[in-house]
């Protein structure tokens, strides 16, 4: 699956990494830490552990990521050729 999610942590804050036990957040999606849709759920599980009641996967566009953005990003790394 590529690389196609972010987290965000709160309303227009989308995680950039993690120190210890806090998330650092950035406003700019682009600057985000881009993962993979399982990567990112982990992620969100992770942050609503730690009480960040909002968190969610999302889009590289910041929308939250829909079933079909899922599919589509599943979909894409299935046609990559193989080397």
């Amino acid at each position: 699956m590529s690389n196609d999610f972010l987290v965000s942590v709160r309303l227009t804050r989308y995680l950039t990494r993690w120190a210890g036990e806090s998330p650092f957040t950035t406003a700019i999606p682009s600057t985000g830490w881009h993962m993979n849709y399982a990567e990112a759920d982990r992620m969100v599980q992770r942050l609503r552990d730690a009480g960040f009641a909002e968190a969610h996967a999302c889009t590289v566009r910041g929308l939250p990521a829909t079933p079909q953005d899922i599919f589509d990003a599943e979909h894409a790394r299935d046609a990559q050729p193989t080397q």
